[in-house]
């Protein structure tokens, strides 16, 4: 299929003309905090092989960055969407930091300018107004049946530290 990174943007700002694409690099992949005199920039993303692995992928990289379940936004990337953009996506299992390890070994590091990017969004956008699904929800219910998988495993599988995480982020389904 393609590729999966966790946003923080609201799917209705590719859809308004007034929100430049400059600033959606921002929110999807925030670039900004890397400003400076870089010439070079990069942001994580997972190889998803459907839209199921997506939810799986949301609930690892989410139980890194909070202590609680919430509705979650990835933006789905297509190999398509690269070509002559002036980005790659490397694979980079080792800068995988979900500690969940099959997780981890799908961890990509998307490189280039900045301009890259831009033109990586405008693609983006354009087939989503197209009526493409290019930025999915992926629902609290949904974490947390994935975060119920992760408490089922065990290490090496998933490093302590994750499951320590997991524990504390979700909690098992009463039906």
């Amino acid at each position: 299929m393609g590729f999966v990174g966790l946003i923080d943007v609201l799917e209705d700002k590719f859809f308004k003309p007034e929100i430049s694409n400059e600033r959606l690099v921002s929110g999807c992949f925030r670039l900004d905090r890397e400003a400076g005199f870089k010439t070079e920039f990069s942001a994580s993303i997972f190889r998803v092989a459907c839209d199921s692995d997506e939810p799986e992928v949301a609930a690892a990289i989410h139980q890194v960055k909070t202590e609680s379940v919430k509705l979650l936004r990835v933006l789905r990337i297509y190999r398509r969407d690269l070509r002559g953009s002036g980005l790659s996506a490397v694979p980079t299992p080792d800068e995988g930091t979900t500690g969940i390890m099959h997780i981890d070994k799908l961890h990509y590091t998307l490189k280039g300018g900045k301009e890259g990017f831009s033109v990586l969004i405008a693609r983006i956008r354009i087939a989503a107004i197209e009526g493409e699904d290019r930025v999915r929800r992926i629902w609290s219910t949904q974490i947390n049946r994935q975060g119920e998988r992760f408490l089922m495993l065990s290490p090496p599988a998933i490093s302590v530290e994750a499951l320590a995480r997991c524990r504390q982020i979700f909690k098992p389904d009463p039906n």
